[in-house]
Formats: C-alpha cells, structure tokens, sequence
C-alpha cells in the first residue's frame, strides 16, 4: 500500500523540481539572447550602428517580464531610447533610431547591452 504523505511529499518535491528547471530554463533563453547580442557587438568589421541594429534584433523576442523586477526599468529605458525615432515597425525605428547615433553613443548603448548580460550572468551563478 503506497503512504500517501510520502506520495504527497513526493509530489511537492517533485513539483518544486519542476518549478526550479522552468526558472533555470528561463534564465538559460534569457542569458542566450543576451549573449547572442553581446556577439554582435563584438564581432564584424562593420560599423558600431550595424553591430548595435543586429544586437538588438537578437534581443527582440526577449520582453519586460523576461527580466527580474529591479532590473526591468533598465530594460524598458534602453528599448525606449533605441525606438524613440518614429517608423515603420519594430525594426525600422530601431534601425532609424540608431542610423542617427554617433560612434560614441552608439558604444554607450553596446556598454548597456554587455551589462544586461553581467548583471543576469551573475544573478544565474548565485
């Protein structure tokens, strides 16, 4: 006969398990995402505004909620600078957007992206 505490037990931890690998698995997109734009930035011979385009269209399928509560606002603020030029869709305001940017700020931002992935980098080792 099966001890239904130890079934119950079982199943919570079972449960918790579960729960544990979708965050893992979540933070694991997140850093990927990240990554892949950081790789961006850092590789090609082409000009910082191209490399910054391309990184964040890789960043483009992460969202608001994908990003632990405190650092959300850094977030939301680099999407609103990065689209603030008006255009047709998504990517033609960001390439709009960043066509417009000297070197300079255009590296401010790649220094902005590079710490998304730290910061996130560090919350996964914790």
């Amino acid at each position: 006969m099966i001890d239904r505490r130890a079934y119950s037990a079982a199943r919570e931890l079972d449960y918790a398990k579960q729960r544990r690998l979708a965050t893992i698995r979540g933070m694991e997109y997140r850093l990927e995402r990240l990554l892949a734009a950081v790789e961006c930035l850092a590789t090609g011979n082409i000009p910082i505004q191209e490399r910054l385009v391309s990184a964040m269209m890789a960043m483009s399928a992460l969202q608001e909620k994908d990003f632990p509560k405190d650092m959300r606002q850094d977030y939301l603020a680099l999407w609103a600078s990065i689209t603030s030029v008006d255009s047709k869709g998504k990517d033609g305001s960001i390439r709009e957007t960043i066509s417009r940017m000297s070197d300079e700020v255009a590296e401010q931002y790649a220094r902005r992206i590079v710490a998304l992935l730290g910061e996130l980098a560090d919350r996964h080792d914790a």
